[in-house]
């Protein structure tokens, strides 16, 4: 089950932390720390977990870019994690697919002024073809940029544009 991530998921997304990033790992408080800053930035950053029989084994972070009343909306996949005895089980697309789901409706709902479709990006070290090609599944549009920063390693940059489509009411005659 995926949904949105709350307070008590504070321990589970400081293990996955842990294990899935080199950036926390100073110890356990960095990490918490991390997790505790990103859930308190709602709706600016969304987190959501996923869970397996009733236990939280993964997480998805998406950051809305701009501003929420953007006409072109973009919203960028920041940060995944499954806990290594999860991964490789399609789990990650389940996770991603179920979030991009629920955070374009809560964009359609807070945003009147999309045009025409919400742009979801990621980054991904260039090095990196096993995370290059899990995002391929959803990133549709494939490669759209190239950046070199964190030390100087290239990322490239995925899109997918879901059209989003404004329901009008009819008149009743």
């Amino acid at each position: 089950m995926v949904r949105l991530a709350e307070i008590e998921d504070l321990p589970a997304l400081t293990e996955i932390n842990l294990a899935c990033f080199s950036g926390n790992q100073g110890g356990p408080d960095s990490a918490k720390q991390w997790m505790e800053c990103r859930l308190n930035s709602f709706p600016l950053y969304q987190v959501f977990v996923l869970e397996v029989s009733g236990t939280v084994v993964g997480y998805i972070g998406w950051e809305i870019h701009g501003g929420f009343q953007r006409p072109l909306p973009v919203v960028e996949l920041e940060q995944i994690g499954l806990m290594p005895s999860f991964q490789d089980k399609g789990l990650g697309s389940v996770l991603q697919n179920e979030s991009m789901a629920t955070i374009a409706r809560w964009v359609g709902d807070n945003n009147k002024r999309i045009e025409a479709q919400i742009n979801f990006t990621v980054w991904a070290y260039s090095g990196n073809l096993r995370a290059i090609n899990s995002y391929m599944k959803i990133f549709a549009d494939g490669v759209v940029g190239m950046r070199t920063q964190y030390g100087g390693r290239s990322e490239v940059m995925l899109r997918h544009q879901l059209p989003y489509i404004v329901s009008v009411p009819r008149e009743e005659h």
